[in-house]
């Protein structure tokens, strides 16, 4: 039997095992007939990127009778300009980039009328959303980039994406809700229950707003756990803490320490401490890693006493770190022997100490008293400029933007 003769509905269990955006397009173009089947609804609905407040498209794909809910294999829940625009240093420019079926174009977060309580609303539309979320049995990536979802328990977001199974790559901001000046009573997300409950993810991003120290390195435990414990196939992880001002990062040795991950590819931490042996020992064990971004990160003896061993880091391709964390890496010739990329570095001669001490202990043993305005000869630059010469394959260097 032709593809083209299967009725819709088999045609759309096939194209629903597709799961590239690139390949539904190159099997859509193997003939008129099958384009004019698949692109109008399954490629509109692959990927859907919308504002929380759109009804109209979450009671029609939560009506049992349509079928557009299981084409949707990414659903990016986007934030409102206007309310949360201070999200951007923290998400960028993908959490503004609004895509919709033709139909639903144009439509936004712009209610008429602002009830009695805000918080109502916001249930409201989380409600009609979830509602929608329950009939997307071929999900793989969801993405939230708004405050703290309002609806807790059972029946909330988190609940439904571990009902669903099939759900991989989560990607979430970790702000807590505000309701006009009224905080509202939402926890962070990662230590919500349901949250916790996920299993099988292979790609996970979190970002959460600067908090205090305790509450960080209480929340920290809980989600390093469901790490270790639900996620045993990591391929992408992508953790963002900012630093309160009296804290230099909840503690990641738990994490490090426990997991084996055969297949990570993607690591980026920001505003975490460990042990500096056992970050040398995750580093050399973990050989698949191709992309590495440490950021305001702490170790109990500074980063001049890491040391991997020969051959570690052997796929890594590109690495973002600050310069004394780069030269720690890189002074064994032997380690990251293919790389090609070096970002967020600089080759200044003389630096000040005191943006490093802010956050390195062992940089701040080593400083002394200095001050903000005391240079000093830079410990780090002669040790990257050898890490270059013996690395032919680093093709791009720059600063981090």
């Amino acid at each position: 039997m032709r593809l083209d003769s299967l009725p819709l509905e088999m045609l759309n269990g096939i194209t629903c095992a597709v799961d590239s955006r690139t390949d539904l397009l190159s099997f859509a173009l193997a003939c008129r007939s099958l384009y004019s089947a698949i692109a109008p609804s399954q490629l509109q609905y692959y990927d859907i990127r919308s504002p929380l407040c759109m009804p109209a498209l979450w009671k029609r794909l939560a009506h049992p009778d349509d079928l557009h809910a299981s084409m949707v294999r990414s659903l990016t829940i986007l934030y409102n300009n206007r309310a949360f625009a201070g999200l951007d240093s923290l998400v960028g420019d993908a959490a503004g980039e609004e895509r919709l079926p033709q139909e639903y174009s144009g439509f936004g977060e712009s209610p008429t009328g602002k009830p009695a309580r805000e918080i109502d609303l916001l249930r409201e539309w989380e409600g009609d959303m979830i509602l929608a979320l329950k009939r997307m049995k071929n999900l793989r990536r969801f993405r939230w980039y708004r405050r703290t979802p309002v609806i807790q328990g059972e029946n909330d977001i988190w609940t439904t994406l571990r009902i669903l199974s099939a759900v991989r790559d989560v990607q979430f901001v970790d702000l807590q809700c505000r309701s006009g000046r009224a905080q509202l009573n939402t926890p962070p997300i990662i230590v919500s229950l349901s949250f916790l409950s996920l299993r099988g993810l292979s790609s996970l991003d979190i970002r959460r707003e600067e908090t205090t120290s305790a509450s960080t390195t209480e929340d920290v435990a809980l989600l390093l756990k469901m790490l270790v414990q639900n996620c045993y196939d990591m391929k992408s992880l992508h953790l963002h803490f900012n630093l309160s001002i009296n804290s230099h990062g909840a503690s990641i040795d738990f994490l490090i320490q426990k997991v084996d991950w055969p297949n990570l590819r993607d690591l980026y931490l920001h505003g975490f401490t460990c042990q500096t042996s056992l970050l040398s020992s995750f580093l050399d064990r973990h050989i698949s890693i191709e992309h590495l971004t440490l950021s305001r990160m702490t170790l109990d003896s500074g980063w001049q006493y890491l040391t991997l061993s020969d051959g570690a880091l052997p796929s890594l391709h590109t690495l973002d770190c600050q310069s004394p964390v780069a030269a720690a890496i890189l002074k064994n010739p032997k380690v990251a022997v293919n790389l090609q990329s070096l970002q967020g570095i600089d080759f200044m001669r003389t630096v000040h100490l005191a943006p490093y001490t802010s956050w390195d202990d062992g940089v701040e043993g080593d400083g002394g008293d200095l001050g903000e305005g005391e240079q000093v000869e830079s410990p780090w630059t002669a040790q990257l400029a050898d890490a270059l010469r013996t690395r032919p394959s680093i093709m791009s260097l720059g600063p981090r933007v």
